[in-house]
């Protein structure tokens, strides 16, 4: 009975990590390409449709390390949003940087979700815009269910500077 249980429990864990859709690629229609859809990581952006530039792009990012320490304390308690467009130019170019940016913070990334959009800007996970996003990538700043702020698109300034303004200084 013992070992019954014991395999009940780690067939849920696996049905349930392994269940989401994560790092789906689909063909999409109108950008007559593979694109990434839902759910994703960034091991799967490391990997998938954008693994010939990714790497490139994050390490030859480099961050604004004096604007890092002033952002360190801000960033306590938030939780962020990324939404992308695989297909997008802009997301090419701020979804790596920011997600050094991360890094360099020693942001938690179970605070941090990324939902790739198709062309038609649907996640296939929810059926609708996610969060009213108009344009890509888009950054929403949580804190608790309170929005902080949003980068749309692209930042003023750099992304270190826009966080600031957001985050409240």
């Amino acid at each position: 009975m013992h070992r019954f249980i014991i395999w009940i429990l780690i067939m849920g864990a696996f049905a349930c990590t392994y269940g989401q859709d994560f790092n789906r690629v689909v063909f999409d229609e109108k950008a007559q390409k593979d694109v990434m859809k839902g759910f994703c990581d960034e091991e799967g952006l490391k990997t998938t449709v954008w693994s010939d530039f990714y790497e490139t792009a994050y390490n030859s990012y480099q961050p604004d390390m004096e604007r890092i320490i002033l952002l360190m304390p801000l960033m306590q308690g938030v939780k962020i949003v990324v939404t992308l467009g695989t297909w997008c130019g802009d997301s090419k170019q701020h979804v790596p940087a920011f997600l050094r940016i991360l890094s360099e913070l020693k942001f938690d990334v179970a605070n941090l979700t990324i939902i790739a959009l198709d062309r038609n800007f649907d996640s296939g996970e929810q059926g609708i815009r996610p969060y009213d996003t108009e344009k890509v990538p888009t950054f929403i700043f949580f804190s608790g269910d309170v929005e902080l702020g949003r980068i749309i698109e692209t930042p003023d300034g750099t992304l270190e500077e826009h966080m600031m303004k957001i985050l409240g200084n």
